[in-house]
């Protein structure tokens, strides 16, 4: 795992950048200048459905994001994940 970089901070900002644009439209795109998008859009999802992760033999580990308000406890929902698997 290239974690190092991560850990000591290098591509913190890159990240945070990338999470701050999220799906916004950049300046000059395509889409630019069509008007309402959300009215072209046949449905607009405000959340995914997630499934049990089963890890196969031979995967590598995959990111887990925890995403919450600041009273959902996340400490305790992050050790009971660790704790799982």
């Amino acid at each position: 795992c290239d974690c190092e970089g991560y850990l000591k901070g290098h591509y913190v900002a890159g990240l945070r950048r990338s999470f701050r644009l999220g799906r916004r439209e950049r300046p000059g795109s395509p889409q630019e200048g069509k008007g309402c998008a959300g009215a072209e859009s046949p449905e607009l999802l405000t959340y995914e459905e997630v499934t049990r992760y089963q890890h196969q033999p031979g995967e590598p580990p995959r990111l887990v994001v925890l995403i919450g308000s600041l009273g959902a406890r996340l400490h305790e929902l992050k050790q009971k994940v660790v704790a799982e698997n």
